[in-house]
């Protein structure tokens, strides 16, 4: 489930029908990517168990949106940013050195590529 300024981290109604949907669907299991101001923003809803993950998306605040991954070893991000930037144009030896998400690209196009870094 995507989400932009609300669940989990926002009270109110799309808060509350986004609760109320994953709490009635305990036969499914979601991952929540809710598009967010900052990282550094609290929940406010404690997501139930059929919610095995929450990929926070924040849009401004970060350089490097993988800092803020926990579960996958820094080698194996290290990896996935080298063959995704040699997909998308990078240097001949398969690796550019990533570039400030403020002045390099805006922050929609920082997003799409965060999201294939962690896919």
């Amino acid at each position: 489930m995507t989400t932009e300024g609300t669940y989990p981290y926002s009270a109110g109604g799309v808060s509350t029908w986004c609760d109320a949907l994953l709490r009635n669907t305990p036969d499914l299991r979601w991952t929540l990517l809710p598009l967010m101001m900052n990282p550094h923003i609290e929940q406010k809803f404690d997501p139930p168990a059929n919610v095995r993950k929450i990929l926070g998306v924040p849009l401004w605040g970060i350089e490097e949106p993988a800092e803020f991954i926990t579960d996958i070893p820094f080698a194996q991000l290290y990896d996935r940013k080298r063959r995704t930037t040699a997909a998308d144009g990078g240097s001949a030896s398969g690796w550019a050195p990533a570039q400030p998400s403020r002045t390099a690209r805006s922050n929609a196009s920082h997003m799409a590529r965060w999201v294939m870094v962690m896919w």
